[in-house]
């Protein structure tokens, strides 16, 4: 995308307080954002968004709301995230009706499998002869105290392949399977 966002907002207890950037992506996926478990695209922005802008808008230059100012990513400067305007309209009309927001819950951290990402994260007692024959897959990371996934014996060190007969090439695979729960 090639224009330009205003992010408004009140941060750091500035109030009214208007900040002006490129649209960078419309459709960055929350594993490139660093919130994995997350099931939503957002809109990529280097309009400041700080503490206190978050839950402001992110207007075109139309003035048109195209966004909801959501987060910055750790350690990097000048990149801002927001929800794009059409997941939030779904869910206030879900909210509308009487509805609930559902989240699907397994309750694992997991990252997109590799060899490399085996030794990176340290899985003790798992061996790359163990994962030889895989070249795709979710890796299991951390498996939550009495989680849907601890209570079916997913363990640390796990790399799903396949969930509901479809196959789990990484993490963004896993989370549109569970976005349609």
């Amino acid at each position: 995308a090639e224009y330009m966002g205003i992010a408004i907002g009140n941060p750091l207890g500035l109030s009214s307080t208007v900040t002006l950037g490129f649209i960078s992506s419309l459709n960055r996926s929350a594993g490139e954002v660093g919130v994995p478990d997350r099931r939503v695209e957002y809109i990529q922005t280097d309009a400041a968004i700080n503490p206190g802008n978050s839950g402001g808008p992110l207007v075109d230059e139309y003035g048109t709301v195209i966004g909801i100012n959501t987060a910055i990513r750790v350690g990097a400067t000048g990149i801002g995230f927001a929800i794009p305007i059409n997941v939030c309209r779904q869910a206030i009309g879900v909210l509308e009706r009487g509805g609930s927001l559902q989240h699907p819950y397994i309750g694992v951290h997991m990252a997109t499998f590799s060899k490399d990402l085996v030794g990176a994260v340290g899985l003790q007692g798992l061996a790359l002869k163990d994962v030889a024959d895989l070249s795709e897959g979710v890796l299991v990371v951390k498996v939550m105290d009495r989680s849907p996934a601890a209570a079916a014996g997913i363990r640390r060190g796990d790399v799903l392949v396949e969930a509901d007969g479809r196959p789990l090439p990484d993490t963004e695979a896993l989370l549109a399977l569970l976005g349609r729960c």
